[in-house]
């Protein structure tokens, strides 16, 4: 059986990899210099791990293509540093291998590559990254765009392989491909936008029937394919998948999401898929001509989580699950699904296909819509209740949204500061924004709509006084006071809780104050097996440490930070 899943293992590698070259740049701003030709880490027949620009081989003593003009250096694996490959300038791939592919193959140290120019390989692959058994974990760090037939692939079998990319990868089919196994990693990191113009634009596995791995990928910006967005598949237990983008465009599916494995009885990992920025209030769209989101289990125990910050709009369903997806194994958060009437009976279509019949079974009633609140800048602030606080990320990156779902009630509590006045509460964006009708005490009531897209926003201004009219003035020759009115718009101080709890709420927490006031910092929150240490902040640019109650004058906006012992 081990020589069996030995010889699967290498396969799976070199049929990957086999046809890969390597390019890399120095650092530094990007170069014009090109480079013809395929770089390679491959085996020479001493089964030694070398350098190679197509045949010419590349050694600290020998770079290409000569000592007087540079562009590919080799510094050898030393002190436990890995064997470093910088290139500087531009490399055009030829035929249909990688342009450039780091692999460590027999080297007990690691392979790291440094490209500095970007990557055109219009036949080919772009980049390929393999951490393998036999070897350690390969890099690669690329400044530049990566164009190529197909785009970046990542392969953690045992050891890490990870690609970073500052720049857009732009691919005619598949853009990223990420696979991991036997406690292997494949991580993938693109800043820019990632497209695939005849394609699908990411596919993930995280683990097979020799092991567990984990996949990470990361899209900076817009995510577009002409197939499925992300095709993400988990095998077993232990095994996950995380990946994230901007928005998704997607002319099938948009996003799918495979766990386990019947017929081995693998029971799947845990996959998240974040679209989105909850700190930009219109980001996070996802766009399919298929189906929107597609999960599938082939056995229980796995766990899914979706957070969807924009609209899931779809050519198709908007949601399909199989009979073994649960409230209790998919949890999808999203502000807005684009329903349908397609009966014409004047109500919107079911968003979610695929339920079984079983009490816990994912139905559109158990979707969670996130609701978007537009604070004031300035007179006022909006308070809501009857939502459920979720969170997302953590320590410092960690980010607290409210949520509801269809048919329950949201209230909204507009308080407004001396000086200003409430013109008018709204739900809605645009077109759809809609004045709403308080109570007789000012609350506002908001029931979530199948599909969601809850907005909340209100508007205010500053008040008018009207100055009494003298029709026949006296002239005074007396000197008159002069009474200057002065209207102060709150500034806001955050307190990131760092994991803690303050009044029942988690990650920032959120108040408003009047600058010249005095004001009482918030009381000591609290975090199992932690004791608060103060508030940290910064003050005319020195670090400050705080004590919970001590008071404060507000001159600006703020920001503290919960110290923990």
């Amino acid at each position: 059986m081990k020589t069996l899943k030995t010889a699967l293992s290498m396969f799976l590698v070199f049929s990957l990899l086999l046809s890969f070259g390597i390019v890399a740049f120095a650092d530094g701003e990007e170069n014009t210099d090109v480079i013809s030709g395929n770089i390679y880490i491959s085996l020479d027949n001493n089964r030694e791990t070398v350098v190679r620009v197509d045949d010419t081989v590349v050694t600290q003593d020998s770079p290409y293509p000569s000592a007087d003009n540079p562009l590919v250096t080799v510094t050898p694996a030393e002190g436990g540093e890995p064997l470093t490959v910088s290139v500087n300038g531009k490399v055009e791939g030829t035929g249909t291998n990688a342009a450039i592919n780091a692999a460590s193959y027999n080297s007990s140290e690691p392979v790291k590559v440094v490209a500095n120019g970007g990557v055109d390989s219009p036949s080919g692959d772009g980049l390929a990254a393999a951490g393998t058994n036999h070897g350690n974990s390969s890099t690669i760090i690329m400044t530049g765009d990566v164009n190529s037939y197909f785009g970046i692939f990542a392969v953690g079998y045992v050891n890490d392989a990870t690609v970073e990319v500052t720049g857009k990868v732009d691919a005619e089919k598949q853009a990223i491909g990420a696979t991991s196994d036997e406690g292997g990693k494949a991580e993938v990191t693109v800043s820019g936008d990632v497209t695939s113009k005849n394609g699908n634009g990411v596919r993930t596995q995280a683990g097979d029937i020799f092991g567990m791995g984990t996949v990470e990928v990361a899209v900076g910006g817009k995510l577009e394919a002409k197939g499925t967005g992300i095709d993400s598949y988990s095998t077993v237990d232990g095994s996950s998948v995380t990946f994230s983008a901007g928005s998704i465009e997607a002319g099938g599916t948009g996003i799918n999401v495979l766990a386990g494995n019947d017929q081995y009885d693998l029971k799947g990992g845990k996959t998240s898929v974040t679209v989105g920025d909850l700190e930009n209030v219109e980001s996070g769209d996802v766009d399919a001509g298929g189906d929107g989101l597609k999960v599938t289990y082939e056995n229980t125990g796995a766990e899914t989580d979706i957070l969807v910050t924009g609209t899931l709009s779809a050519g198709q369903q908007a949601v399909v699950v199989n009979d073994s997806v649960t409230e209790d194994n998919l949890s999808l958060t999203v502000w807005k699904v684009e329903t349908k009437d397609e009966d014409n009976d004047g109500k919107a279509d079911d968003i979610v296909s695929g339920s079984s019949t079983a009490s816990n079974s994912f139905t559109d009633a158990s979707i969670n819509y996130i609701i978007k609140v537009e604070q004031p800048k300035a007179g006022g602030k909006i308070t809501t209740s009857g939502t459920t606080t979720r969170t997302t990320g953590s320590g410092e990156n960690q980010t607290s949204y409210e949520t509801a779902k269809e048919g329950e009630t949201v209230t909204m509590k507009v308080t407004v500061k001396d000086g200003y006045e409430l013109k008018g509460a709204f739900n809605g964006l645009d077109q759809s924004k809609l004045e709403l009708i308080p109570d007789k005490d000012g609350n506002y009531y908001v029931e979530v709509p199948k599909g969601g897209g809850v907005y909340l926003s209100v508007e205010l201004a500053e008040e008018q006084k009207d100055e009494p009219v003298n029709p026949t003035p006296k002239p005074d020759t007396k000197p008159q006071p002069v009474t200057i009115e002065v209207v102060s718009s709150a500034v806001k101080f955050t307190f990131n809780l760092d994991g803690g709890k303050l009044d029942g709420e988690t990650g920032k927490v959120i108040k408003w104050y009047v600058p010249g006031t005095t004001v009482k910092l918030p009381a000591a929150p609290t975090k199992d097996n932690s004791t608060f240490a103060g508030w940290e902040t910064k003050i005319n640019g020195e670090k400050k440490v705080l004590e919970a109650g001590e008071k404060f004058e507000v001159t600006g906006a703020q920001s503290f930070t919960a110290l923990w012992d």
